[in-house]
C-alpha cells in the first residue's frame, strides 16, 4: 500500500498491476537515460521514481518527477524531498485515476508544478500538461504507437511502443 496526504486527509492506494508498473518502469528509464544521465539525449535534470515529496503540508508520491538541476540539491540525505518537482508523471491505475486526476492534480498546480503528464497503460496514452496561470492546460496527446515529443522533455522523441506491456499492433508500411 501506498499512502498519501492531501489537506491532512490521508489517501491509501494498492501497489500497481504489472501494466502499470511495465509503464512506469520504461518511461523512467528512457527519461532517466536522456535527462537524469544525459546518454540518449542533453540531460540536465534530475529523474526519480516514486519518490515522498513532503510540500506544504502534503505528502505525495508521483510515479516519476523530475527538477532541473537548477532547482536540486544532491546534498538532500532524506527519504521526503521538500523541493517542489518542476515535472511529475502519473501512471493511471483503476484504483487511482480519480485521485490521480482530481485531488492530486489540483495539489500539483497548487504547489507550482510546471508539467504533468497523465499515462494511461491499458489505453497506451499520455496527456501532457502545462501549468498556466495556476491552472493546467492540456497540451497533447499521444497513443499508440506515436513517438511523444513533448514539453519538458521536446529534445528527444519517445517511442511510446515500448512502454506499453501490450503495445498495440503496428501497421506495416509501404516499405515492408
Amino acid at each position: 500500500m501506498t499512502g498519501q496526504i492531501i489537506d491532512g486527509e490521508l489517501f491509501v492506494s494498492p501497489r500497481p498491476a504489472l501494466p502499470h508498473a511495465r509503464t512506469s518502469s520504461s518511461l523512467g528509464a528512457f527519461i532517466n537515460a536522456a535527462f537524469d544521465m544525459a546518454l540518449l539525449g542533453p540531460g540536465g535534470w534530475r529523474i526519480i521514481d516514486e519518490p515522498e515529496l513532503h510540500l506544504s503540508g502534503s505528502v505525495l508520491v508521483p510515479d516519476i518527477a523530475g527538477w532541473r538541476l537548477s532547482n536540486w540539491s544532491d546534498d538532500i540525505q532524506t527519504a521526503a524531498v521538500a523541493v517542489t518537482p518542476d515535472w511529475i508523471c502519473e501512471v493511471l491505475s483503476p484504483s487511482t485515476e480519480v485521485f490521480d486526476r482530481s485531488r492530486k492534480l489540483l495539489t500539483y498546480a497548487r504547489l507550482g508544478v510546471r508539467f504533468a503528464w497523465l499515462v494511461h497503460p491499458v489505453q497506451h496514452m499520455v496527456e501532457v500538461y502545462a501549468l498556466n496561470d495556476g491552472a493546467w492546460v492540456l497540451i497533447t496527446v499521444e497513443e499508440g504507437n506515436a513517438e511523444l515529443c513533448a514539453v519538458p522533455f521536446e529534445a528527444v522523441s519517445i517511442p511510446l511502443e515500448r512502454m506499453w506491456l501490450n503495445p498495440p499492433k503496428r501497421e506495416p508500411t509501404e516499405s515492408e
